[in-house]
């Protein structure tokens, strides 16, 4: 399976925090590339640091939420087509508290055509934007 995760940042101190790397550790166990779109001003050692990680890091101005980040990220990669899907997450959340790949092997069993982390009732039923 080839896969491909943008990945949505945004921190008001231009900080990748622990708990974001610790996400990103995790997810680089499932998909084949990772695409890291900030809309903060990272330091270069922070940018660095992603490139060991990310297949690409891209700095964007903060505007759009994650969903600006996910379609930046999308049209940065001129290779889309070759992946077999596609995960649009954010660093929104702590986590995961389960193994990705454990996660993601359940939910190829399923039949849909996308899912979520999880999904709430709050105004109206919605799968949540952190983790599809």
């Amino acid at each position: 399976m080839n896969r491909l995760a943008i990945f949505a940042h945004y921190d008001r101190d231009n900080l990748v925090d622990e708990y974001v790397w610790y996400l990103l550790d995790s997810l680089k166990e499932v998909p084949s590339s990772i695409v890291f779109v900030t809309a903060s001003e990272i330091s270069q050692d922070g940018v660095t640091r992603l490139g060991e990680i990310c297949a690409n890091v891209i700095l964007r101005e903060n505007a759009g939420y994650d969903f600006a980040s996910w379609k930046t990220g999308i049209q940065a990669m001129v290779n889309i087509a070759d992946f077999d899907e596609l995960v649009v997450c954010n660093d929104s959340v702590y986590g995961p508290f389960y193994p990705l790949p454990d996660i993601f092997n359940i939910m190829s069993q399923k039949d849909c055509d996308f899912w979520a982390m999880t999904d709430s009732y709050e105004i109206a039923y919605h799968l949540q934007s952190y983790f599809l």
